[in-house]
């Protein structure tokens, strides 16, 4: 068969006879199976991807149908007319709301107040929900009164969080502390979790949930007793 090599803008191209796998390539039918083992190709690359997160339930992916051929990746003409297509063919779909959960919850993080106190066989440990919006901004009050009026609460591992989600603690306008939290742990090492219901959808955890007391106290250097100088 022959073999002829070219450059071209510093790009190889080969040219080679067509062959019957070739021409039915470019059929019709070769054209939809061609997109479909595309497709699959796609699906695992991403369900690989996914297998080495950490937390696998917080990956997702949108795939959107395009009513024409889909855009190269090096076009970039019209960039703001594919954006908006992307947000509102995003908006209208059903599978928009499990990424919207779990956004919404990473807004969340926990601090420990101080080191945890041992007693009775049990660390005992008091701590902050906070929001990582600055307090008082249109962000944190949008986030905090669509929450309160889904009736959302916190979390911590299978014990709901007593109180009203926007609290006495929430509406100060000079804080970012959400809600004050006390629980005991059996070790530093034992895992907990922190999570954000709403209503019936499955919760997500807030920033950096599932903790451990030991990573918590090292993150915050709480353990950190001459104040880090050198």
């Amino acid at each position: 068969m022959t073999n002829i090599s070219r450059t071209a803008g510093g790009r190889v191209e080969k040219r080679r006879r067509a062959r019957p796998w070739s021409r039915w390539k470019l059929s019709s039918v070769g054209r939809v199976f061609g997109a479909f083992m595309s497709q699959n190709d796609s699906n695992r690359e991403f369900e690989r991807v996914r297998q080495h997160a950490v937390h696998r339930e917080n990956f997702f992916r949108l795939d959107f149908e395009h009513d024409g051929p889909q855009p190269a990746l090096d076009d970039v003409t019209d960039l703001k007319g594919r954006q908006s297509w992307a947000e509102e063919t995003a908006a209208r779909s059903p599978d928009i709301d499990a990424p919207a959960l779990c956004i919404r919850a990473q807004h969340f993080y926990f601090e420990l107040d101080d080191e945890p106190v041992y007693a009775n066989h049990k660390y005992r440990c008091s701590g902050r929900i906070l929001c990582d919006f600055d307090p008082g901004s249109p962000e944190q009050m949008l986030l905090l009164d669509g929450l309160g009026r889904r009736e959302a609460s916190f979390r911590l591992d299978d014990q709901s969080l007593p109180g009203e989600f926007l609290g006495r603690d929430a509406r100060g306008h000079d804080s970012v502390v959400v809600k004050n939290v006390t629980f005991s742990v059996d070790t530093k090492q034992t895992k907990f979790s922190i999570e954000v219901c709403e209503g019936e959808n499955r919760p997500y955890g807030i920033s950096g949930s599932p903790f451990t007391v030991d990573w918590l106290v090292q993150a915050q250097g709480l353990d950190d007793y001459f104040g880090g100088g050198y």
